[in-house]
């Protein structure tokens, strides 16, 4: 059979890998969003991070440096994502750069692919009663990209 994989969603390849072992360290997937600089030069980021072999998500929204982006390199050395996502935009090559420099496969998606519409669904069917919390439509916009990119909403098995 053929198999579709990525450094950061090896869900297909799961039995193959890891059936004869325990799994103790994830492989998650980052996306993230960066908006225009404020007047004060600085930039939020927002972002969504899942690990779907540990069955873990989580979402953020700070700010940061428009150029040195400290504290998102603080994140993405914390939470070790084998892959991010990010928009196809020139404005996001800092970020681009940024991840790729700490060893992050970086993958890009249509802005179609990171819609906020759904966003709030698809983290109520993921999280069940624990989604209260109300999030901006830039973080909304990395859950339905990373749920897109995974596939979470197309697999019964969670």
């Amino acid at each position: 059979p053929a198999y579709t994989a990525s450094p950061g969603n090896l869900q297909a390849l799961e039995d193959i890998l890891f059936s004869q072992c325990e799994i103790t360290q994830g492989c998650g997937v980052l996306c993230l969003k960066m908006s225009s600089p404020t007047s004060d030069r600085a930039v939020t980021i927002s972002a969504c991070f899942c690990d779907a072999m540990l069955r873990e998500i989580g979402v953020t929204s700070f700010l940061d440096h428009p150029v040195h982006l400290t504290n998102t390199e603080a994140l993405v050395v914390q939470l070790k994502p084998k892959e991010a996502l990010l928009l196809q935009k020139p404005d996001q090559e800092a970020l681009k750069q940024n991840l790729e420099n700490r060893g992050v496969m970086v993958s890009h998606l249509l802005a179609k692919s990171m819609s906020p519409e759904g966003g709030e669904q698809t983290l109520k069917r993921l999280l069940g009663d624990e989604a209260t919390v109300p999030l901006g439509d830039d973080v909304m916009s990395c859950v339905t990209g990373v749920a897109g990119y995974l596939e979470l909403m197309s697999r019964s098995d969670d």
